[in-house]
């Protein structure tokens, strides 16, 4: 299977029944905001994320015909908002709203998450097995090439606003569609990208959980 059964994901439940508060949250958000905390922190996070997506799109020799002549990179927007560019335009950002990706391996909130989505990131306290959450934007006309990620990671998708029309994800060769206030979930390691030939963003949480901790039931 392609995609990885929902059914045995005890985060998906509480999610798909709460999307107001889940909208809500990001409906107080605003993009053009400015991150007190970011010039002083030393953004770790950063440098693993930047690694691992522009080697998987670099390195994945069926998509020469993407990138011959391309450059591939990303950047720091801000403190846990990162920024994927082909060709020097934004193809995909993210911004991470609570990790466990630090030393002492406590889930802490990033100074957006606690700014503007309070109420969401209330709703993971007793998911161990989550690590990471962010909020991903994908942009109008822009098309995500496959690529590979993380091995260890159990990767969920859950729509917040995804507009109608050609817009779409593929893991291997199995397509789904994003849908507002409902989840979906691969193993990140899987190949996998997506496009949007909308005229809108789409807007979705991605909740990374530990891959193992699921297999052993947790």
């Amino acid at each position: 299977m392609s995609y990885f059964d929902k059914s045995k994901l005890r985060i998906v439940p509480q999610l798909e029944h709460n999307y107001d508060i889940i909208v809500n949250d990001f409906d107080s958000f605003d993009y053009n905001y400015i991150d007190r905390l970011g010039k002083f922190k030393i953004d770790t996070l950063f440098e693993k994320w930047r690694g691992l997506y522009e080697f998987s799109l670099r390195a994945d020799k069926r998509q020469k015909n993407v990138f011959l002549n391309s450059t591939v990179k990303s950047r720091k927007k801000n403190y846990g908002h990162y920024i994927l560019e082909v060709n020097n335009k934004i193809i995909w950002d993210g911004i991470v709203l609570a990790t466990k990706a630090n030393l002492f391996k406590r889930f802490n909130h990033t100074y957006i998450g606690r700014k503007y989505f309070s109420k969401t990131l209330s709703l993971f306290k007793k998911y161990k097995e989550v690590i990471t959450v962010s909020m991903a934007r994908f942009p109008p006309n822009r098309i995500i090439p496959t690529h590979k990620g993380n091995r260890e990671l159990i990767r969920v998708h859950y729509g917040i606003k995804i507009p109608e029309g050609d817009i779409s994800f593929k893991v291997k060769n199995e397509e789904k569609k994003w849908e507002n206030g409902k989840c979906f979930a691969f193993n990140d390691f899987y190949e996998h990208g997506g496009w949007n030939n909308t005229q809108q963003d789409r807007i979705i949480l991605i909740v990374d959980l530990d891959r193992k901790m699921i297999l052993n039931g947790v």
